[in-house]
């Protein structure tokens, strides 16, 4: 949420409906334009979501024990090294 600013308003119907910062970011990433200035967080857009956070989690997955060599800003080379700590 950066360059947001939370109104008082705002602030008092978060603590009341138990809302945190994080849930209001949550819904601004990912939700979809509902109208002016409105962002809605549909069942379509949370699944969307979900399906590419699984995918990352695969990627680090097979990325465990990897290693990737730099000379400056430039990759060398990339190997797994046998590694898993």
């Amino acid at each position: 949420m950066s360059g947001l600013i939370i109104s008082r308003h705002a602030e008092a119907r978060m603590r009341q409906r138990g809302w945190h910062k994080s849930d209001v970011e949550l819904v601004l990433r990912y939700g979809s334009p509902d109208g002016k200035d409105v962002y809605f967080l549909s069942r379509k857009d949370a699944e969307l979501a979900i399906h590419a956070h699984k995918r990352e989690i695969e990627r680090i997955e097979r990325a465990v024990g990897s290693k990737v060599v730099l000379a400056s800003n430039t990759i060398v080379t990339v190997y797994k090294s046998g590694r898993n700590d």
